[in-house]
This record gives C-alpha cells, sequence and structure tokens, in this order.
C-alpha cells in the first residue's frame, strides 16, 4: 500500500537555490516560486520568462521566491533524459501575475500525466511569533485526507479538530498559527487511523510555507 508523505517542504519559506535569482524593477512586480513534486519524473530545468530560474531540479526540490514583473509570463518544466537532452514535460504556462501577490507553481501527477498547479499567496505581513501555511494535496490517485497539526508529543489524532479536510489538487489555507513546535498528521478522512505522522517539527516565526502531501513508495 502506498503511503503517504507531507515532505516538510520548508525550505520553500527559507531557502533560496543558487539558480533563483531576483529580478529588481521599477515596474509593478509579484513574487513566484516553483517545486518539483513529481515523485518519478527525471530531474527538471525550470523555465520561466524565456530563462531558466532553476537546473536539474529533483524531485521535492524547489525555489525561493523570485521577484518577477507583473504581467503573463509562461513557465514550463523541462525534463532531462539519460543523454543530457530535454523535452517539455510542462507548459508553457501562461501566468496571470498581479502586482503585490505570491505564486507557488507545482509540478505534479504521475508522470504520463504531469500538471501544473498554481497557488496564491497574499502578501501580508506575518508577526514575529506566527506562521503562516498553505497544504497542498498533491498525491495523484490518493483519497480525501484530514491534516491535524497538534503537539510535538501527541500522535493520536482522537478528539483532535482537523486542520480541514482536502482532496487531491485542493489547498487548506492560508492558516496562521503561532509559530513553535508541532506534529503534522495525517488520517483518511473521517477516520481516526493515521497514514502520515511528521513527528516533532518546528514552524519558525515570520515564515510563508506550503506544505504538501505527496506519495512516495509502495
Amino acid at each position: 500500500m502506498k503511503r503517504f508523505l507531507i515532505p516538510l517542504a520548508l525550505f520553500l519559506g527559507v531557502l533560496s537555490l543558487s539558480g533563483c535569482n531576483s529580478t529588481s524593477s521599477k515596474d509593478p512586480t509579484s513574487e513566484l516560486r516553483v517545486l518539483h513534486a513529481t515523485p518519478v519524473a527525471p530531474k527538471v530545468n525550470v523555465i520561466a520568462g524565456g530563462g531558466a530560474v532553476l537546473e536539474a531540479v529533483d524531485y521535492k526540490i524547489g525555489c525561493g521566491y523570485l521577484t518577477v514583473p507583473t504581467g503573463t509570463p509562461t513557465v514550463a518544466f523541462d525534463g532531462i533524459r539519460p543523454g543530457g537532452d530535454t523535452a517539455t514535460l510542462i507548459g508553457p504556462v501562461d501566468l496571470d501575475l498581479e502586482s503585490g501577490t505570491r505564486y507557488a507553481v507545482v509540478a505534479f501527477g504521475e508522470v504520463a500525466d504531469i500538471e501544473a498547479f498554481v497557488v496564491t499567496v497574499p502578501v501580508d505581513a506575518i508577526c514575529s511569533n506566527e506562521t503562516r501555511v498553505h497544504v497542498l494535496h498533491a498525491a495523484p490517485a490518493a483519497p480525501q485526507v484530514d491534516a491535524f497539526l497538534v503537539e510535538p508529543g501527541t500522535s493520536d489524532p482522537t478528539g483532535q479538530a482537523p486542520l480541514g479536510t482536502f482532496d487531491q489538487e485542493e489547498t487548506l489555507g492560508p492558516l496562521t498559527v503561532p509559530a513553535g513546535e508541532y506534529r503534522i498528521l495525517a488520517t483518511l478522512a473521517g477516520d481516526n487511523g493515521v497514514v502520515f505522522d511528521s513527528g516533532p517539527v518546528t514552524l519558525p516565526g515570520r515564515a510563508d510555507l506550503l506544505l504538501m502531501a505527496a506519495v512516495t513508495g509502495d
């Protein structure tokens, strides 16, 4: 049976890879980041606005926010073949970027049916003692799940209120929670049987995080 994984994509909030360069401009700008979330797809090059913003990106690797001009740029994911040449897996996808808004473009799905999912995030101030999270259900063919954020010493969600219930290609959030130590649990919807347990994790203050539910292994 396939098991659920919520990769702790905290790096999306705090890490910018060397290939991610910000664009400075006096014109209105948006913020854009990307994530490779297709487990059995090859490494990819991410093309945005006509140039490569990430190269040889592996599964679960993403980019910090890029500052880009508003408008309708295109984003594409090019898979790298064993010989080194590339083939487009997704796109080009036309985006409609608005000023003062953040966007996350996630490549996910089965290899034969990879698609881009766009998560829109408001640009609001986050207090030093709070964390803002989105949770994306990006597990192909997986059922509906309940997500829980509990005390780090708790591994049983019985009696706990879930963050919410969501299905494939749906998101929860944005949710603002106090920064601190937690445990992330997932169960099948309406069932207390845990299918994912993160163990203790830290949600840092002023972070804007995208957590993702995906499937890995058998």
